[in-house]
């Protein structure tokens, strides 16, 4: 098995891509050297290049040198989305782009064989011919090959330190999970277009603002509950839609954060279940001595991923139930809450 697949790695390379992929998997020398920060933090321990590269024996495509190529227009993806992918890739690894000028994430590619011959997939352009045509006037088809790429990204532990990236939402966006996210974003109630957003008053809102995030979390309507029994004034319908909301608001098992956060796992962690039998809650977290050693199982293997800010914490965020009612004056904010 390992002879075949060398005969592959040697065919590849007799391709220009497969020469070109190759060229930019040579090997990388590991790096290892002390360095001095300042008189709080000492000397430490850097091993990782000028590039955020730890080392690799050539099995490996470094994601600075796949970002080199794509900007100097060696290579094109097909997906829209890859170039700003790998250039926003490039940019966490790079340790002189994080705030305490240290790779956030090492984005592992690996070498792969070639895919089949694009041609046997797909007609060749007529501009395809004109190229590829002889001097003797006689065309010949072209030897296009094409590669999949597949990275798998490791995160810093201080990339969960950041506030609002917009890079790392990017990135977090076109990558599969390791493991099925346990706690999706609540999703929002059916919306039956109860209430409206005068959008010109509210004006534009970046995602990466507190009204942009108090925006995406605006609720226009939803089911209804019944009329209160000994409330004498008859509410309305929009009325009970709002009464429905704010009890939905005080129970949600996952309250506001819900709204927002996501609970993911690792890979390799273990089952939610192996403590007590119990999935974890914000309550079961406290800063009580008896309960250390049971949080710290519990909250193992586990990290919380904010998809509108592109935020990402290892600490559970804390339950807080209720909301804000914000219907204009005069529509029965009174009635509503003594519903």
């Amino acid at each position: 098995d390992d002879d075949d697949d060398d005969d592959d790695r040697e065919r590849d390379d007799t391709t220009p891509l497969g020469r070109f992929l190759a060229s930019l998997a040579c090997p990388v020398r590991g790096s290892s050297r002390r360095v001095a920060y300042d008189h709080r933090h000492g000397d430490g321990l850097e091993t990782w290049n000028a590039e955020g590269e730890p080392g690799n024996e050539g099995d490996l495509i470094p994601v600075n040198r796949l970002y080199e190529a794509l900007d100097a227009g060696a290579v094109v993806f097909d997906e829209p989305h890859a170039p700003r992918l790998i250039a926003s890739l490039a940019a966490a690894q790079h340790p002189h782009t994080s705030p305490w000028r240290v790779p956030l994430i090492r984005a592992v590619c690996p070498l792969v064989p070639l895919d089949e011959d694009l041609d046997a997939k797909r007609d060749v352009t007529k501009n395809e011919r004109d190229a590829s045509s002889r001097d003797d006037g006689h065309s010949r088809r072209l030897s296009t090959k094409t590669s999949t790429l597949t990275f798998a990204v490791y995160a810093n532990r201080l990339m969960f330190e950041l506030i609002a990236c917009d890079e790392i939402k990017f990135i977090m966006s076109h990558l599969t999970p390791s493991a099925p996210v346990t706690h999706a974003v609540t999703d929002p109630p059916p919306l039956t277009n109860a209430f409206e957003t005068d959008a010109d008053a509210a004006g534009a809102a970046d995602d990466f603002t507190l009204p942009g995030l108090l925006a995406a979390a605006v609720t226009k309507g939803g089911a209804a509950d019944a009329q209160p029994p000994g409330l004498s004034v008859q509410m309305l319908d929009f009325q009970l839609q709002t009464l429905r909301w704010m009890r939905d608001q005080e129970r949600a098992p996952r309250g506001l954060n819900g709204t927002f956060w996501e609970e993911r796992r690792w890979a390799d962690a273990v089952s939610p279940n192996d403590d007590d039998g119990e999935e974890p809650t914000a309550s079961d977290f406290s800063a009580s001595d008896e309960n250390e050693n049971k949080n710290k199982s519990k909250s193992e293997g586990r990290f919380w991923y904010f998809p509108l800010a592109g935020e990402l914490r290892l600490a559970e965020p804390p339950l807080r139930r209720g909301g804000m009612l914000c219907e204009e004056m005069g529509l029965g904010k009174t009635v509503e809450v003594l519903g």
